[in-house]
């Protein structure tokens, strides 16, 4: 399922402390409306590895099952918002009703693997039990790792379709942020770990194309880095383009797909 990510373009420079600042502000507002049974701050703020101009601010709420639903969705658009324009931070938000997620013990629309990471990664607000009872991700290592495999050609795919829509700087940024995503599904998930991009560099299967694993390497140092030289941001991102351009992402899905594969 396509998952919006519009979001991403608001995002302009803003020091640390304000995505702290904003995550505080959206807990004040949403849990005044009495409407949510769990609160989740996820991604880059709760892994302590924001970089300004870069990171987003990632939430998701679990709504109550008696919450009226055109109300807590209207109520929510409008703190978003609200923060939005204040911060210029861009919010990634997932709102789930209780039983939804119960019974299906995941972020409906999302992977299965980004509810794993919101369960050991995220700071929770209100009550964390729900996260905490989805199902031991031992016991889905197999159903996760044919995620990866489908999530990593879909990266492949989006980015060579904006290839066609003639903004070829907007297209080079997005390389980035798709060699950073498929990074993430070339390295096998760890229960109880939360890695950051740099971190999963030392977990790449050893058998990664090269050309592969200097793309990734650019792409974690061209993020860390992002906002402090836009000539370089751009340079660097038209590098990375011409290097997505050439890997096979049936390379990367044999690196830790097939019988024989050994992952860090």
């Amino acid at each position: 399922m396509r998952v919006s990510t519009d979001h991403r373009v608001i995002t302009r420079w803003a020091p640390k402390s304000c995505y702290r600042a904003a995550a505080d502000d959206f807990l004040a507002a949403a849990i005044s409306l009495g409407f949510l049974d769990s609160i989740a701050i996820c991604g880059s703020l709760a892994k302590d590895d924001v970089i300004p101009g870069w990171s987003d601010l990632n939430i998701v709420c679990l709504a109550r099952d008696d919450a009226p639903r055109g109300e807590t969705l209207g109520e929510l658009n409008r703190i978003v918002k609200d923060l939005t324009e204040r911060t210029a931070i861009g919010i990634g938000f997932d709102l789930v009703w209780r039983t939804e997620f119960d019974r299906s013990s995941k972020i409906g629309g999302r992977p299965l693997a980004i509810t794993y990471e919101v369960a050991q990664c995220g700071e929770f607000h209100i009550n964390p039990a729900p996260f905490a009872a989805a199902a031991p991700m031992q016991t889905v290592v197999e159903q996760l790792r044919q995620e990866r495999a489908v999530l990593l050609l879909a990266e492949m795919h989006n980015w060579r379709r904006a290839c066609f829509a003639d903004d070829e700087p907007e297209t080079n940024n997005l390389a980035v942020k798709t060699l950073l995503k498929m990074l993430k599904q070339c390295v096998s998930p760890y229960p109880g770990s939360c890695f950051t991009h740099a971190a999963d560099l030392t977990r790449l299967p050893r058998d990664i194309p090269d050309i592969a694993r200097e793309a990734f390497m650019m792409a974690v140092e061209t993020r860390a880095t992002w906002g402090q030289n836009r000539d370089n941001d751009h340079a660097r991102s038209a590098i990375l383009s011409l290097l997505l351009t050439e890997i096979d992402a049936l390379d990367l899905i044999g690196s830790f797909y097939s019988p024989q594969s050994s992952e860090n």
